[in-house]
Parts: structure tokens; sequence; C-alpha cells
């Protein structure tokens, strides 16, 4: 009787032993279940990131224009104020700017555009609000890098991001033919 009782536990410590096995069969693929979900999250997050950094580049392209279209206007400002003084020169009566009699070269007209101060003003105020948005683009796009980085484990920094530095891309190539391989 005891070797029958010896041979059915056996039979049950091996039928457990494959629960065992099977146990750590689906614990397995759960963790890569897991692993490949959060790879997914991950990549979902890159791809966003992706078109949010597109409207920050735009938001970019559009401030730095705007800031030349100000220095332009600037120095079309300036051209202006030298033209309306040079007209008023006469040889022999002090330059109301640095008071000298002799006038060689005063400033001449070259047909170019006349920019007021209140043009000037517009100018800056575009430039301003251009800046403003591209400072929000730059805000939602380190909103989204952290909500990788939570979820990747600090792989991307802002200063890779907004540098353009390649690793950053490489990174985020590599990560997507690891979801995709």
């Amino acid at each position: 009787k005891t070797r029958r009782e010896i041979l059915k536990l056996n039979s049950e410590i091996f039928k457990i032993q494959e629960k065992i096995i099977l146990l750590d069969e689906c614990k397995a693929v759960c963790e890569q279940t897991q692993e490949l979900n959060n790879l997914k999250k991950q990549l979902e997050l890159l791809d966003m990131l992706d078109k949010k950094l597109g409207v920050f580049n735009e938001k970019y392209a559009q401030y730095y224009s705007a800031q030349a279209q100000c220095m332009r206007g600037y120095e079309l400002f300036y051209k202006s104020a030298a033209l309306v003084l040079a007209k008023e020169l006469k040889d022999g009566k002090p330059c109301p700017v640095c008071g000298s009699e002799s006038h060689p070269d005063p400033c001449k007209d070259h047909g170019e555009e006349a920019v007021t101060k209140q043009r000037l003003s517009e100018l800056e105020q575009q430039r301003d609000a251009l800046g403003g948005e591209m400072q929000n683009a730059r805000r939602v796009c380190a909103a989204v890098i952290a909500q990788y980085n939570a979820c990747a484990g600090e792989k991307l920094s802002e200063e890779e991001v907004f540098a353009g530095d390649e690793s950053a891309v490489l990174a985020a190539d590599g990560l997507r033919a690891e979801v995709n391989g």
C-alpha cells in the first residue's frame, strides 16, 4: 500500500511541478505583455512628441521671422529718422545730432519703406506674441518628455530634444524598431 501511495504522491508532485512550469510561463508572458504595452505607450508618446515638436518648430520659425522683421523695422525706423534730419541739414548750420557744420555725406533716400514708431510697436507686439506661442509649445513638449521619461525611465532630456541632438533621434528610432520589430 505504501508503494502505491508513494507512486500516487509522485504523480501529484509531477502534476504540481507541471503547474508550476505553466505558472512560470504565464508569468513570463504577462511580463512580456506588460513590457510590450509599456513600449507601445512610449511609442505613442514619441509620436505625440514628434507632432508637438513640429508645432514648436513652426512657432520657432515664425518667431525668428518676426524677430528679423522687427530688426529690419528698427533699421528702417532709424534710417527714416536720419532722412528727416538729413533733409534739414544746411551747410554752415550745426547738425542737431553731432553739431558739425560740415555735411559732406548726409543720409540719402534709397526709396526704402519708412517705418513709423507705431508700425515698429506693431512688429514688436507680433514678435512678442509669437514668442509666447513658441514658449507655450515648448512647455507642451516638455510635458510630453516628462510623461515619456516616467514611462521609459528617463531616456530623453529636453536639451537633447530641443537642440536637435541626434542621440535623442536615434534613441527614438531604436525604440520604434524594438516595438515594431
